[in-house]
């Protein structure tokens, strides 16, 4: 939904009004191919955003899937390459940062939620290898997952 017709004020009447008042078939396509592409402008213009609101929606639902970027251009219809640099134009970070970073809040939700081992935490946000999985936890929190789920225990 790109509301396009409230956006470029496009009114149906005048449109047929405008298509009956040519004077040839060739200024009737003129005409249409003019209208087209203004439409087709102002949905490039307003669907890079929505494009990657769309992606990162998907991600924070799907976090826990073995997710690559590639994956995603595919799923999004999107080239790899443009998909990552539009993704860092527009969340400020990586992909695979941002995806982390999505792993790593849930990881600290369940360790402090529920009576969950620190490994299946980490299998259940996404990480098939448990020492990458603390390696990460590490390096984004700056404590180690244990004790992270120990002090907050406490608290």
């Amino acid at each position: 939904n790109y509301n396009v017709k409230e956006s470029l004020d496009i009114d149906n009447k005048i449109i047929i009004e405008e298509i009956y008042s040519k004077n040839s078939l060739h200024e009737v396509i003129e005409f249409l191919i003019d209208k087209f592409l203004n439409i087709s402008r102002y949905v490039a213009s307003n669907s890079k955003g929505k494009g990657i609101k769309r992606i990162v929606k998907y991600v924070e639902n799907k976090y826990y899937k073995d997710l690559k970027l590639e994956d995603l251009a595919e799923i999004f219809n999107y080239n790899s390459s443009y998909l990552g640099k539009l993704f860092k134009d527009t969340t400020g970070q990586n992909f695979n940062t941002y995806l982390d970073n999505v792993r790593i809040e849930e990881a600290k939700k369940l360790l402090v939620e529920d009576k969950l081992k620190v490994y299946e935490v980490g299998e259940k946000v996404g990480y098939k290898n448990i020492d990458y999985f603390y390696y990460k936890f590490k390096k984004y929190v700056g404590v180690s997952a244990l004790n992270y789920k120990k002090t907050k225990q406490l608290q």
